[in-house]
């Protein structure tokens, strides 16, 4: 339960429909999509040593808004947004907020360039996961933050007719095999935590809460990683 007016304006529906509800099902998915964020943006800050969320620079890896940077209270000349869309990017240049148009899952900077990056719901999209996680990795100094789909099992989904990967998800990665994979790109995992974002949705309806179970859709969804290169302390 929030009852905050900065978080209320942040998160307005608007936004969050424009930006982050991927899904067809914008409406229903609305309430999940919001628990998300701002499930997120605490993990972050629980993660951080105490002052740090007020001096550090980050880099948004995909990100379509600058929403979480909001929610955070990142000023404009400590937060960038990354991203191969250029219609994501122009929120952001219009805020006057730093950007970096990429080439597929390159990123184009020197190493160490920010204090942290930020990737969420991202690595799932990508063609080369290991190569992304790489470079999360070697452009921040001190770590990364993912969030993903939470799977129990690794797994790759089945090509949509006409969708890029923009819109559609390629790779799905186990708790476990996220872990596998953050060793081989130079990483070390700092933290995992599972996060429910339909549990208030399954109490109000449990009829729905039935069909989505059996549909396969269970608790947790959503999987929050704290990531540092192994070079790193």
């Amino acid at each position: 339960e929030i009852e905050n007016e900065t978080v209320a304006r942040v998160l307005d529906d608007e936004t969050v429909l424009s930006f982050h509800v991927g899904s067809p099902m914008k409406v229903p998915n609305l309430y999940k999509v919001k628990t998300r964020i701002f499930s997120t943006v605490d993990f972050i800050k629980r993660q951080l040593a105490s002052g740090e969320m007020q001096r550090a620079t980050f880099l948004d890896v995909g990100g379509s808004s600058t929403l979480f940077y909001d929610l955070m209270e990142i000023e404009t000349n400590r937060g960038y947004i990354a991203n191969v869309l250029e219609e994501h990017l122009e929120d952001a240049r219009e805020k006057g907020w730093g950007w970096i148009k990429m080439e597929d899952d390159r990123i184009e900077l020197e190493d160490d360039r920010f204090d942290y990056c930020l990737c969420f719901q991202c690595l799932e999209h990508s063609h080369d996961p290991l190569l992304l996680l790489r470079e999360l990795l070697r452009v921040s100094r001190k770590g990364v933050f993912l969030s993903i789909p939470w799977r129990n099992q690794t797994g790759t989904v089945k090509k949509q007719p006409g969708a890029g990967p923009d819109v559609q998800h390629i790779f799905e990665f186990s708790p476990g095999d996220l872990e596998r994979l953050v060793s081989h790109a130079g990483g070390k995992l700092v933290r995992q935590e599972p996060l429910s974002t339909e549990a208030k949705l399954f109490s109000l309806n449990p009829g729905r809460a039935l069909y989505r179970k059996r549909a396969g859709y269970g608790s947790p969804n959503v999987l929050l990683a704290h990531i540092k290169r192994l070079s790193h302390d």
